[in-house]
């Protein structure tokens, strides 16, 4: 009988299915089907490998929004949800939606600038 796969192993196995997809659809978007046209794989790679570097150039700004969100959540979860049994994503839903709902407060009273939204995410932080 064969051992049980450890837990650890799973989940790389996981992360590594998860990041073939999204290389597979980021392939198959970009030019439009599995197969690329006869002479144009260079000018694919090309726009493959500029939309990888679109990703990795905006993780930072995509970090600090996920970070503050997990700050304004994590009032929400101690306050309404305590012993949620998945707290961490009730923590990342729920400061994601207070983050909106400030800027949406911001917008609608016009104060809402470039400094006004970093500064909701900024203070998610603290």
């Amino acid at each position: 009988m064969a051992e049980p796969t450890p837990q650890r192993v799973r989940h790389l196995a996981i992360a590594c299915g998860a990041l073939a997809l999204l290389f597979v659809g980021l392939w198959c978007a970009v030019q439009g089907g599995l197969m690329p046209a006869p002479g144009t794989l260079p000018a694919v790679s090309g726009k493959v490998a500029a939309v990888v570097y679109l990703i990795l150039s905006s993780m930072p700004y995509v970090l600090s929004l996920w970070l503050g969100a997990a700050g304004w959540g994590l009032l929400v979860r101690n306050t309404l949800a305590r012993d949620a049994r998945n707290g961490v994503v009730i923590q990342l839903a729920s400061g994601l939606g207070v983050m909106l709902m400030l800027d949406w407060l911001l917008a609608l009273f016009g104060l809402l600038n470039a400094w006004t939204a970093w500064g909701v995410c900024a203070a998610g932080f603290f």
